[in-house]
């Protein structure tokens, strides 16, 4: 009786092997690997937006927060010039037509290390552009989501991640343990074809992608090896 139970033990190992679906996979053909890096966020009226890196604790230069804060990296001048003019002259016509239609779209504007909040007003009977001064001591909870998906958990966590898969949102203010985070893409590297490609922004990223694919892979192709092992064995004891 004690030998069928360790039969029946033998082939339900080498099913579960042979079956895990948490296991990497085998990553051998055409693919790509991603590295994600966490950077915190801290906010001071008066020093504006301070980022650091989170696995290195270095100073980074300005970088697209949040897809809701206008103007903290500068990379859309057009926008922020517009904002700038509000901000040195006043409200200006507003609305789609008007070509600044960003009160929907920004819900805060940083201007000379201060958070500003789109708003409008009415100017003879015209709905105009105008900026008002955020004066609330933490204006980032205002954008920053609580709710982090497990990828982003683990980047924020960690510092840095490399992954298979393209995460569905980067560059979001997170809210994490009483701080603030964003996810940035730091690298890439394509396989497959004529030849591979790699783009990192430094770091050892491109090795650790090759290492990554043949880990996985040794640690998959193993693992489903002596699952198959386990369950013949396991399947023989039971029919002998």
């Amino acid at each position: 009786m004690e030998s069928e139970w360790v039969s029946v033990a033998v082939l339900a190992a080498g099913l579960a092997l042979l079956l895990n679906p948490l296991v990497p996979g085998v990553h051998l053909g055409s693919d790509a690997v991603y590295e994600y890096s966490a950077v915190s966020v801290e906010y001071e009226s008066g020093t504006g937006l301070e980022l650091r890196g989170v696995d290195d604790g270095a100073e980074k230069e300005p970088l697209p927060v949040d897809d809701e804060i206008a103007c903290e990296a500068h990379w859309n001048r057009w926008t922020c010039g517009v904002f700038g003019a509000v901000q040195r002259n006043g409200p200006v016509p507003g609305g789609a037509s008007a070509g600044v239609d960003f009160h929907a779209e920004f819900r805060l504007v940083a201007l000379g290390d201060r958070f500003f909040r789109p708003t409008t007003v009415d100017r003879a009977g015209e709905a105009q552009l105008a900026l008002e001064p955020v004066t609330d001591s933490d204006p980032l909870r205002m954008v920053a989501t609580s709710d982090l998906r497990p990828r982003e958990r683990r980047a924020v966590e960690s510092g840095r991640i490399v992954t298979y898969r393209l995460l569905a949102r980067t560059n979001q203010l997170l809210q994490f343990d009483g701080g603030y985070y964003f996810v940035h893409r730091t690298g890439h590297k394509e396989y497959g074809g004529e030849r591979t490609h790699c783009v990192a922004s430094g770091g050892d990223f491109c090795s650790d992608a090759d290492w990554k694919r043949r880990t996985d892979s040794t640690v998959t192709l193993g693992s489903r090896l002596a699952g198959l092992l386990l369950t013949f064995r396991g399947w023989e004891r039971i029919r002998s």
